[in-house]
């Protein structure tokens, strides 16, 4: 009798969570629990593991131990935006430049946790550290993955730093953005008002 090879089931997706900024009210049970209940629940046996690229603002570490013990960091980087090197100064702006390089230096706490683990995620996702989540974000197995999904400013063409879902594919261009070049700047500049419901 023939012999049916036997196939392993497929390893569960994995999401690696950025959160970046100055720290705020991360501390705050309403803002760190509205994350535990809608960013960890992403699909069937999907798993989410925590990277924190953050500016405590001299707050005592102390404020945030609650948030870290409900979202337990698997990398954290803690500096006033200088502590993995200096930022870029973009033209026109010097918050474009900060916000640019705690993203690309939670790229690289993510690309060392892959060396570690040996495998890489399959979406990463950014988030505010002050941001509270009304709703979850759903079943990741429903959304495109040739696309970065995000929130774009009303009657701008760049996206807010709200939140991005980003496939593993993607992730260099998004977390690796860097200063706009003066031709970039004079058509899309990176500034602009928005509304910030949801942010406490």
């Amino acid at each position: 009798a023939s012999k049916r090879r036997l196939r392993s089931p497929p390893e569960a997706e994995s999401v690696a969570v950025c959160i970046v900024g100055l720290a705020r009210t991360l501390g705050e049970p309403k803002v760190f629990q509205s994350i535990r209940q809608n960013l960890t629940d992403l699909g069937r046996g999907v798993t989410t593991s925590f990277f924190y690229v953050m500016d405590l603002q001299g707050r005592p570490w102390a404020e945030y131990g609650a948030a870290l013990a409900v979202l337990p960091p698997a990398a954290l980087s803690l500096g006033d935006g200088e502590a993995w090197g200096q930022p870029e100064t973009c033209q026109g702006t010097r918050t474009c430049g900060v916000q640019f390089h705690r993203l690309q230096s939670c790229l690289r706490l993510v690309e060392a946790a892959e060396t570690q683990r040996g495998r890489r995620f399959d979406w990463l996702i950014r988030t505010r550290t002050d941001l509270r989540w009304r709703a979850p974000i759903g079943d990741l197995s429903s959304l495109n993955r040739d696309v970065v999904h995000t929130f774009m400013r009303e009657g701008r063409g760049d996206p807010t730093d709200f939140f991005g879902i980003v496939p593993r594919k993607h992730a260099e261009a998004y977390f690796g953005i860097s200063c706009p070049s003066q031709e970039q700047l004079n058509r899309v500049r990176c500034a602009g008002k928005w509304d910030k419901k949801g942010i406490v």
